[in-house]
């Protein structure tokens, strides 16, 4: 009996196996070695390890990116390189080249400014390298709205591959300045502009999940100058996610109402004035209170000090769309002036390790946060919010339904 005959007696099922098994091998041995038959197995399982951490030998984000993506299906790709195709195709630009060829709007300035903004970007986790090199690079092109980049690593245990950084000395790039604190604190990244940046500086937080276009950039820095009313004047801090300190029942809430304004902004992405990150600093009981990242609360401390210390309540920027505080991933989010013109976008990365999305109590360590605050400000501090909050309601105090420890926010 020919082996053909004997193959054809078998099951269909166990038919198609040997084929796929047979295409399989083919594949790899055409491809190299660099591509082993366990690797492509690997493919169909994309949780086995969805973000690998580069070696230092790694060609970093354009081996990860791949040269062409035509090759591959979109099922196998991980949740960040998805991001990334659908930035291209958004764009027209599928050829994976590098990194420059795929930020959106890197020199979108639609709302000009005088002044150029110090940028600091903390990151923790190995899993979120791979964006980090992408964002890093992108915001290296904006000098039109960037004077400097300040990159705080927190992880001591881990040392940062040399391909993730630009190195900042090329023509026409923003200069890095790479920060490597002694202690894991979330107060590094308000320590690395006191140290680095002049004292009256713009200073813009922004997360490693999220990517600011060159025109949000630049219409932030406006909002920070004038306000929506001519009443910010540099002394509030401009966010782009509102929130809510309640007053009354001290409790902490996503901002959902019109009829009042947000007295919070998380540090998600936050722009203030260096002189405050400074005279924070210099608070011991408010760096040893919220320095601890389990305690989750140094965003919103900030936040408060500032409108304690000047009476001057957060601005937030306008959305073009309704606000969710729901990650969303590959969600663009448009943002527009006070006159309702188109300033730039942020987009949502998609988020591996974060400490808001992780469980662990969030919401409940944020209400915590909230009453800490109004009980070491005291009076000052409930004056200024009182004055903004025109109920004794909880009716303001929205968490998309959900009020347990799993809520995806920051």
């Amino acid at each position: 009996m020919s082996i053909t005959s004997s193959i054809r007696r078998l099951p269909k099922s166990t038919r198609t196996s040997l084929a796929l098994l047979a295409g399989i091998a083919l594949w790899s041995a055409l491809s190299g070695p660099n591509d082993s038959l366990a690797s492509l197995l690997l493919l169909d399982q994309p949780d086995v390890q969805p973000f690998p951490v580069p070696a230092r030998s790694s060609r970093g984000l354009r081996s990860v990116l791949m040269s062409s993506p035509s090759a591959t299906s979109q099922s196998n790709l991980t949740p960040f390189q998805r991001f990334l195709r659908e930035l291209a195709e958004n764009s027209g630009d599928m050829s994976y080249s590098d990194r420059q060829s795929i930020c959106p709007a890197a020199d979108e300035i639609l709302v000009p400014h005088a002044r150029r903004a110090t940028l600091v970007l903390m990151s923790y986790s190995p899993r979120r390298l791979e964006q980090v090199a992408w964002v890093m690079s992108c915001y290296g092109q904006m000098t039109g709205v960037l004077d400097k980049i300040l990159f705080v690593w927190n992880n001591l245990d881990v040392d940062l591959p040399d391909d993730i950084l630009p190195t900042g000395n090329e023509p026409n790039t923003v200069p890095v300045q790479f920060v490597k604190p002694k202690e894991n604190w979330m107060t590094n990244r308000f320590d690395a502009p006191s140290t680095y940046a002049d004292e009256n500086a713009p200073v813009i937080l922004v997360d490693d999940d999220v990517f600011l276009t060159a025109g949000l950039i630049a219409g932030m820095m406006d909002y920070w100058s004038d306000g929506p009313r001519g009443e910010c004047s540099e002394k509030c801090v401009v966010g782009l996610d509102p929130r809510y300190g309640n007053p009354h029942t001290k409790k902490y809430g996503i901002y959902d109402n019109d009829d009042h304004l947000p007295n919070l902004v998380i540090g998600k992405t936050m722009l203030a004035s260096n002189k405050f990150f400074r005279e924070y600093m210099k608070d011991e009981a408010l760096v040893e209170h919220t320095k601890e990242p389990a305690v989750a609360c140094e965003d919103l401390t900030f936040s408060l000090f500032v409108t304690n210390a000047t009476t001057y309540l957060p601005v937030a920027a306008r959305s073009m769309e309704h606000y969710s505080a729901k990650v969303k991933v590959n969600y663009q989010r448009k943002f527009q002036s006070e006159k309702g013109e188109y300033i730039g976008s942020r987009y949502d990365i998609p988020d591996y390790d974060g400490m808001s999305v992780g469980g662990g109590g969030w919401i409940q360590k944020r209400h915590q946060c909230v009453e800490w605050n109004l009980d070491y400000y005291g009076d000052t501090l409930m004056k200024t919010l009182l004055e903004v909050h025109y109920d004794d309601g909880d009716e303001d105090m929205k968490t998309d339904g959900n009020t347990n420890e799993d809520v995806m926010e920051s």
